[in-house]
């Protein structure tokens, strides 16, 4: 089985933004890009060390900042809301493309169609 995680700790902000509203809102420290990782770890396979096999994707995304009426301060920010910001951004069908790279990934480390052998003297 394999078990993701968000990694969504660098984000990029504007000090200063007003939004496109009528009348316009402005705000400091407005996170308009967030730096992501995906990562999935196999719990029932494990290298030749002992250490459970990975795959991992990471990038960046950015944030629809055009309407800030609900905008939560950054010293207010959880890790937990960026991730859903990243997630509702990407949207469920890349979320899961994602996921599927991962898991194939893992699987071409468990089971590689081609490994580098040595030929020696």
């Amino acid at each position: 089985m394999i078990n993701f995680s968000w990694e969504v700790k660098y984000v990029e902000v504007y000090p200063s933004y007003t939004d496109q509203q009528d009348p316009p809102n402005t705000k400091s420290n407005v996170v308009h890009k967030v730096n992501w990782r995906l990562k999935g770890i196999d719990n029932e396979n494990n290298d030749p060390d002992g250490n459970p096999f990975f795959g991992e994707i990471f990038g960046d995304i950015s944030i629809d900042v055009s309407n800030l009426s609900s905008f939560i301060e950054f010293d207010d920010l959880s890790k937990s809301q960026v991730q859903t910001w990243v997630e509702s951004t990407m949207g469920s069908a890349q979320v899961q493309e994602w996921k599927d790279e991962i898991s194939s990934q893992i699987s071409d480390k468990i089971n590689p169609s081609s490994v580098q052998k040595i030929i020696e003297d």
